[in-house]
């Protein structure tokens, strides 16, 4: 069980994790003939609403299907600020899902009683894939870097071609749409097992929720190759999720340190010989550990857990 789970998941995360680049709301004005990165991200922004309707959106909820080697999977994907994320996955009988609380990565499927502790490369690319829309909207981040590398043309649409780089040296290239300011494309390398593969997400049928347009079909290629579809049915924009909606169920396996915020908060309570609703308080905005080299502050937050709607595979 352990090994399907685990091989599963691999398989499938770079598939479901870059769902969501951040996309204007229609804005055909073009900035200058020959822009410089700020005039170019001040109408970005500009155009998707503005900075404070972006910061008022604390979650998302997003159900679909994901095509792969000619099998329908039923997904849910369900994201919190500041970087907290929930993926269920159903394939066959099996029901696979993984989530990262802002401690902790994971992986788990139904029936298991405890999750499995995502680690390594996996956790790393999860982690990354987080935060609530692409890393474009980064704008106060000092560990994310933004390059304009010039223009280039993607499906006869002339776009410009912004580079990201994170503090761990990983560097993605976005493609943006010079005209709507929506994202085309992504590209970015992968290597596995020592070979290095270029990995690329096309974004098409954008439509308008609230004020964000955002696609709703994404297809993957590995070295110019088709490896996968994703096709979203519905977009929940602050869906109501609490935080430990995205704690491992049952705890991790092999684990014995808190896990949790209320794990933490309650053994630092017990580190300070007092439980007190005070105490508990004090984790909150509390830099947390990341697996591998990403690194965050999470809010950790002791709300009680509230379900959301039930989709057909439980979530």
């Amino acid at each position: 069980m352990q090994d399907s789970t685990v091989t599963m998941s691999k398989r499938l995360i770079p598939v479901l994790l870059c769902l969501l680049p951040f996309a204007a709301s229609g804005n055909d004005q073009p900035v200058t003939q020959s822009p410089d990165l700020s005039a170019i991200m001040a109408q970005y922004f500009k155009a998707q609403g503005g900075l404070d309707y972006i910061e008022s959106i604390d979650g998302l909820r997003m159900t679909g299907v994901a095509i792969m080697d000619d099998k329908e999977m039923d997904f849910v994907q369900v994201k919190k600020r500041p970087n907290m994320l929930r993926m269920t996955i159903e394939y066959g009988p099996t029901t696979l899902i993984m989530g990262y609380n802002g401690l902790y990565a994971w992986q788990t499927s139904r029936g298991r009683e405890k999750a499995l502790l995502m680690e390594g490369k996996q956790a790393t690319d999860f982690i990354r894939n987080a935060a609530m829309f692409s890393q474009l909207y980064q704008p106060d981040d000092p560990n994310v870097t933004l390059d304009l590398l010039g223009e280039d043309v993607v499906d006869d649409k002339p776009v410009y071609v912004l580079e990201v780089t994170l503090s761990d040296g990983f560097k993605m290239r976005y493609f943006v749409d010079t005209k709507s300011y929506v994202d085309l494309k992504l590209e970015y390398k992968d290597e596995v097992d020592g070979v290095t593969h270029v990995m690329s997400n096309r974004f098409k049928d954008y439509r308008k929720i609230e004020q964000l347009m955002l696609p709703h079909h994404v297809d993957s290629y590995k070295d110019g190759e088709l490896i996968s579809t994703v096709k979203l049915d519905n977009i929940d924009l602050n869906p109501g999720i609490f935080s430990p909606y995205f704690d491992p169920p049952g705890g991790i396996e092999g684990v014995d340190e808190p896990v949790t915020a209320r794990e933490l908060a309650e053994q630092e309570a017990r580190d300070t010989g007092e439980i007190t609703e005070e105490s508990m308080a004090k984790t909150e905005q509390k830099p947390v550990k990341a697996i591998g080299t990403i690194t965050s502050t999470t809010s950790l937050t002791t709300d009680r857990t509230v379900k959301p709607k039930q989709e057909k595979s439980g979530e």
